[in-house]
């Protein structure tokens, strides 16, 4: 795929997923499910958008260096949402087991996203080369670790959901659960892991598109079994 249709493509995607997320808050604002994942679709929409943003453009150092370490802070938000979302999915209530951890994880968040605008989480940009590449910082891998824990525990919690979930519910869950961890697997292993070991992010640009899939999922979720109480 070359790099204008990629950048095309993924514009496309985040104005779908924006729609998406304003669909979902709008049907029903005081449900907390639907608030939650408003928030999530949003910020992996300005991930999405920053990502796209940080790959196909050269700029400024400085600037192109502050939109790549903001990437880094959406992201921390990004996952501590995700946790958020599927401890009150699809009831809207938060149980009492799930407050420590979200206390946790929002404290951690909060902390690596204020690290990220430093250079212990992303150093430089290097631009000797023919598309900038982003210098790690040594909290880089730390980072990950708190990504991959919180997209994880948020995997395993929607896994113990539909395990015991049935009917209507069942089959919601499944489609939530399938969209999310085929974007979440894709796209922290153009955009994570391959930088984590190879150290590099000359991927990074191929993360966003595996919101093609998520987007599928919830939409022939909320067309054919009523996802967020939502009727089309």
């Amino acid at each position: 795929m070359t790099p204008p249709t990629l950048f095309i493509l993924s514009v496309v995607l985040n104005s779908i997923n924006l729609a998406l997320a304003i669909l979902v808050y709008l049907r029903n604002p005081r449900h907390l499910a639907n608030r939650l994942f408003g928030i999530l679709v949003l910020s992996i929409t300005a991930w999405s958008a920053g990502v796209s943003l940080s790959y196909f453009t050269i700029d400024y150092y400085q600037l192109h260096l502050f939109r790549s370490r903001a990437v880094f802070a959406v992201a921390s938000m990004m996952a501590l949402s995700f946790v958020a979302f599927t401890a009150v999915f699809p009831s809207g209530h938060l149980p009492v087991n799930m407050r420590k951890p979200l206390v946790f994880s929002g404290s951690a968040c909060g902390i690596l996203a204020a690290l990220s605008f430093s250079p212990w989480i992303v150093a430089g940009i290097d631009p000797s080369r023919n598309r900038m590449q982003v210098v790690y910082g040594p909290l880089h891998k730390v980072f990950g670790l708190y990504i991959y824990s919180s997209l994880g525990y948020g995997l395993f919690i929607l896994l113990q959901k539909l395990r015991r979930a049935r009917g209507l519910i069942k089959l919601q869950l499944r489609y939530v659960f399938l969209g999310i961890f085929t974007f979440v697997l894709g796209a922290t292993t153009t955009n994570l892991l391959i930088p984590l070991i190879f150290r590099t992010s000359y991927f990074s640009g191929y993360g966003p598109i595996f919101m093609m899939i998520m987007i599928a999922t919830t939409a022939h979720a909320i067309i054919r079994h009523r996802l967020m109480d939502i009727k089309v």
